[in-house]
């Protein structure tokens, strides 16, 4: 009886002794089996060869250089496909020759993928194994992680990127992925560099880091995924939906929608670089910090806010705006979807808000400012605008508090609201009488308005209003001198009463 452990026994056969135990124990007739744990050097053409532990657990490692060729297991076998087997704590080297077919790495074996190795097929790696692959490699497949494994890409260029259960990838340098990228169940990315040709898509419970690198199409958050950006260079849309949470503190964007119940924040970057949307299609977008724009484009900015979706951008710097040279920005909102813009400076506003939306916008300096509402709701109570056009229609409902205007006009049409908060204001030249007291429903069909602001800037403005339908401009008084008529008059009551 043969005492000797089983992998010297294994590596000690006749060849072919070797094929009738590997046919025996359901692997390829062909493969070769290494389990002696020890270096195995492959430097000429090869069947698919399989590592596993030798004896004590011992780590069984190929050493696979230039010349080596290693053939795919055959159409009908067990292993189909595949050049190359690890498992165990198997070590696979691989600096040089070629793998026609896949690398699988089970367990807890690792896989170094270095130098001029080709690989014709995947590579897997599944349970807690490790896949590293250099700058210089080149694989003909997908990249296929899951289960507990590891990958890392310092280059080389892969097909599709596959990643699920809680397999982490670390992408970086030089490293390309030439179609599409998944990322499913609580996998992980971490990216400092390296680009990804087409859409990269999060997905689940999935989550990424990035400090550099580049997506040249969509960078797609979904289900619950959570994505924090440092840098990252997005060339097309980042779309977020579901429940997902995007955090965008620096980095090169074109687009950002936000779709389901998703968040992204965005404390800095830049975005829009020529022209593009920052917008919500039921999901939230805050905006805090980061370069909207290019100075002296014409491409405009996009506020795009529907389906409920809400769109908070407050302190950031749109190029070119100290200087005169600003692009343009656009709001479109609908269906309940709300936009509001504070703290600012930007070049011409046009503002489009329809079917049950709101738009505020405070604290701006503008150039000309346009507001278009359909059945839509608005507040203005800006720094300053070269010039203010409002037009109201269909049921719209908007307050008007500070700015200091150019050339101004308002046409109130189709049972709208339009409410100036102020003082000392005239109409037609006449002071109305009450104005100071009480709103002011102003009367006539077209005319002129001037006053004082509530925000304390001088206003004049050309209206024209339908008659009928509730249709009408009125005049508060500002909140102090309100205040004080209330006053005085509970004040007047209590002494008739006896108070």
């Amino acid at each position: 009886m043969n005492d000797a452990p089983l992998g010297l026994r294994i590596a000690s056969l006749t060849p072919a002794a070797l094929l009738a135990a590997a046919i025996w124990c359901g692997h390829s007739p062909a493969a070769t089996i290494y389990s002696n744990g020890a270096v195995n050097l492959i430097s000429t053409a090869s069947p698919d060869v399989e590592a596993q532990d030798g004896p004590g657990a011992t780590s069984t490692i190929l050493n696979v250089v230039s010349g080596a060729d290693i053939a795919a297991a055959p159409s009908g076998d067990p292993n189909e496909g595949r050049s190359i087997g690890l498992t165990g704590s198997s070590v696979l080297l691989f600096s040089g020759g070629s793998a026609a077919g896949d690398i699988q790495a089970a367990d807890n074996s690792v896989a170094f993928i270095v130098g001029s190795a080709s690989v014709g097929g995947n590579i897997e790696a599944t349970g807690a194994a490790e896949v590293q692959i250099s700058s210089s490699a080149n694989i003909g497949g997908n990249l296929l992680i899951s289960g507990a494994a590891t990958a890392t890409m310092f280059g080389g260029v892969i097909d599709d990127l596959e990643a699920g259960d809680d397999a982490v990838v670390t992408f970086s340098s030089t490293a390309r992925v030439d179609d599409d990228a998944f990322f499913t169940g609580s996998s992980r990315l971490v990216a400092s560099g390296g680009r990804f040709d087409d859409e990269l898509q999060f997905f689940d419970n999935t989550s990424a880091h990035f400090t550099g690198g580049e997506v040249n199409d969509d960078l797609v958050v979904a289900g619950s995924a959570q994505v924090v950006i440092d840098y990252f260079q997005v060339d097309d849309t980042i779309e977020a939906s579901d429940s997902s949470h995007t955090t965008i503190n620096g980095g090169l964007i074109s687009n950002v929608e936000a779709a389901g119940n998703s968040v992204v924040e965005i404390n800095g970057g830049v975005f829009a670089p020529e022209g593009g949307a920052i917008g919500s299609f039921g999901g939230r977008v805050t905006a805090t910090g980061g370069v909207f724009g290019v100075a002296g484009s014409t491409d405009a900015i996009e506020i795009p806010a529907v389906a409920g979706g809400a769109v908070r951008i407050s302190g950031v710097e749109v190029a070119g705006a100290g200087d005169g040279m600003a692009p343009p920005a656009v709001i479109a909102n609908s269906l309940n979807g709300s936009v509001e813009l504070n703290s600012m400076r930007l070049g011409d506003l046009s503002v489009n808000t329809i079917t049950g939306a709101s738009t505020t916008l405070r604290d701006l300096v503008a150039g000309a400012v346009a507001v278009e509402l359909q059945a839509g709701t608005g507040e203005i109570d800006i720094t300053s605008a070269d010039s203010l056009s409002v037009t109201a229609d269909l049921g719209s409902r908007l307050d008007i508090k500070g700015g200091d205007f150019g050339a101004s006009d308002l046409r109130v049409l189709g049972g709208s609201s339009v409410r100036i908060f102020g003082s000392d204001f005239l109409v037609n030249g006449i002071v109305p009488v009450g104005s100071s007291q009480f709103p002011y429903v102003v009367p006539f069909g077209s005319g002129s308005i001037s006053g004082t602001l509530a925000d304390g800037s001088a206003f004049s403005t050309t209206f024209a209003r339908a008659f009928g339908g509730n249709t009408e401009i009125v005049l508060i008084p500002e909140p102090a001198s309100a205040t004080l008529v209330l006053l005085a008059a509970a004040s007047a009551l209590m002494r008739r009463r006896g108070c």
